[in-house]
């Protein structure tokens, strides 16, 4: 391209022709400039005239220079609004619920260190009928995190009105357009299987099937790794499967599973599933945990385990699940965040013992 722009301050209407091409989206969010070299030849200037430009962008919130990686466009429409305030909306979840109150409380506590305010909104149920909350709708937040069961609607017009977001979900739930933090599933079926193995040689695992918890199939996924490299067989025949949280299904399925075997061990990737297992297990005579000890997914909800003696717990960080979501939300803010990412957090392994009484 032949310069044609005016020597007077020529850096200025570089700076001001490369701002044009962001606001037509000519060059989108997230996208780098050319370098400054490339920008020097481009407009037929020197590499100081080209470096004056750039910093000009800088200056005004349009891009970010980012060490070893070039100069990324910010998300300036959001950095024009700066409230400090984040949006949180929970999808067809309870906010009493222990997992969502606990998640909610340590996000809250993340944005305070950093000047931030949290909002909370809702929606009751995942219909396309669903409003958009206003929070959105009047551009009141700098982004919004987002978890529980999506409405359709909802995401699309995140994208469309290039709103700031973060998704705490399930890594397979979303289609790969979105940044997500989630606990690793495969990683709760790993920690659960390698804990076991090291105690037990009969073991059972009790889940959802893939129409009713698709999760659960990372769980087994990950259990099955932890076999294969313990030089393990994991029997088939010791897989228990529920296609609902009702209780005489669970109850059916692992008097099912017992019927072909006694394990020594069960893991239950579900505080349900656990607590229908043990009952179960109880009507027959069978003494927990001397005779079968259980490892459980409990996410936050351990208080909900009085019936079963002494089991050893797999649970979501809700810690590095929150400090993640928000950085990855103030990454996006300031411009920092580089393409979509998916940040999958490990589980945590407690095996000290739940006290019951």
């Amino acid at each position: 391209m032949q310069n044609t722009l005016k020597r007077t301050f020529i850096y200025t209407q570089i700076a001001d022709h490369l701002q044009e091409k962001i606001a037509s989206g000519e060059l989108s969010p997230g996208s780098f400039l050319l370098s400054e070299r490339k920008l020097a030849n481009m407009y037929n200037v020197n590499h100081a005239t080209a470096r004056k430009a750039t910093q000009l962008l800088v200056d005004k919130g349009l891009v970010t220079k980012i060490q070893g990686q070039g100069i990324l466009v910010s998300n300036y429409r959001q950095k024009k609004k700066a409230t400090k305030f984040i949006g949180f909306i929970l999808c067809k979840r309870k906010k009493s619920s222990p997992y969502y109150f606990d998640l909610i409380t340590c996000i809250e506590e993340e944005l305070k260190k950093v000047g931030f305010h949290l909002v909370f909104s809702s929606f009751d149920n995942s219909s396309a009928e669903c409003e958009i909350p206003k929070m959105l709708i009047n551009s009141a937040v700098d982004g919004v995190i987002v978890t529980g069961e999506v409405p359709k609607k909802l995401l699309p017009f995140l994208r469309k009105n290039q709103i700031n977001h973060v998704l705490i979900a399930h890594s397979d739930d979303y289609d790969g357009k979105s940044n997500i933090v989630a606990s690793d599933d495969r990683d709760i079926g790993y920690k659960a299987a390698h804990y076991l193995l090291k105690k037990h040689k009969k073991i059972a695992f009790i889940r959802g099937t893939e129409n009713f918890r698709p999760h659960d199939l990372s769980r087994e996924n990950g259990f099955l790794q932890a076999f294969e490299e313990c030089d393990r067989q994991f029997f088939r025949t010791m897989l228990a499967e529920c296609d609902s949280y009702d209780p005489a299904e669970i109850r059916r399925s692992f008097s099912a599973l017992l019927q072909r075997g006694r394990p020594d061990a069960i893991f239950a990737t579900n505080i349900d599933f656990a607590k229908e297992a043990a009952a179960v297990c109880r009507e027959s005579g069978i003494k927990i945990p001397a005779e079968m000890e259980f490892v459980v997914f409990a996410g936050s909800e351990v208080f909900r385990l009085d019936n079963i003696a002494a089991p050893v717990i797999v649970k979501t960080n809700n810690a590095e699940i929150s400090r993640a979501a928000v950085n990855r939300m103030l990454d996006i803010i300031h411009g920092r965040a580089v393409g979509i990412s998916t940040n999958l957090i490990p589980a945590v392994l407690s095996t000290e013992c739940v006290n019951n009484q």
